[in-house]
């Protein structure tokens, strides 16, 4: 006699569900940094300060290259996917991969310009705003870390899985996390370093 499992196969996730839990968390981030912001905003107003992170222009271009290439990661990943939607899942691949690199790119560049405003003097303990300034980046940077990881797992469905519609729903859930990612940095590049 021939043994039955007990246990049920594991159902799939409607994209309808994969997509509403990737919107709710993406407006918990959203509240987060906009709380952040707020607070920023608030600090500055009650004491009096607000300038430039590092003291001047100093780190504005490598903070206006890491949006270039941030701006191209997501460019990279829309390229991507018009791709995937036409079945062309070599090319889709392909940009897959330069999308991953340039998040990769994106990371350690943010980490060459805290060393170098470190190693200028600015650290989160030097006042309001290198607290703000180590506090956007580095919470945008955990969630950069979080992309890189997301994209390199679809990276890797994408090479191995045959079913093209988990490929698409996968696809469609990392666009909205690294998009928003894209938008917060605009925020965060613009409130740090442009409208000082």
């Amino acid at each position: 006699m021939e043994r039955q499992s007990k246990l049920s196969p594991i159902p799939r996730v409607d994209s309808f569900t994969s997509h509403l839990g990737l919107v709710v968390m993406l407006g918990g981030m959203a509240m987060f940094f906009i709380t952040l912001f707020v607070s920023q905003s608030i600090l500055e107003n009650r004491f009096g300060v607000s300038y430039m992170p590092g003291g001047g222009s100093t780190f504005l271009f490598h903070s206006w290259m890491n949006t270039m290439v941030l701006i191209v990661t997501s460019l990279l990943l829309e390229m991507g996917w018009q791709k995937l939607r036409k079945n062309d899942s070599n090319s889709a691949i392909f940009y897959q991969g330069l999308t991953l690199f340039a998040s990769v790119v994106f990371l350690v560049s943010q980490v060459g310009l805290w060393s170098r405003m470190s190693s200028a003097g600015f650290l989160p303990s030097t006042d309001l705003m290198g607290a703000f300034f180590y506090a956007f980046t580095g919470l945008h940077g955990l969630h950069i870390v979080g992309a890189i990881g997301t994209l390199g797992w679809l990276f890797w469905k994408m090479c191995t899985v045959e079913e093209s519609d988990l490929v698409i729903r996968w696809t469609v859930n990392a666009r909205m996390f690294v998009h928003f990612l894209t938008v917060v940095w605009l925020f965060i590049f613009l409130r740090l370093f442009v409208m000082v």
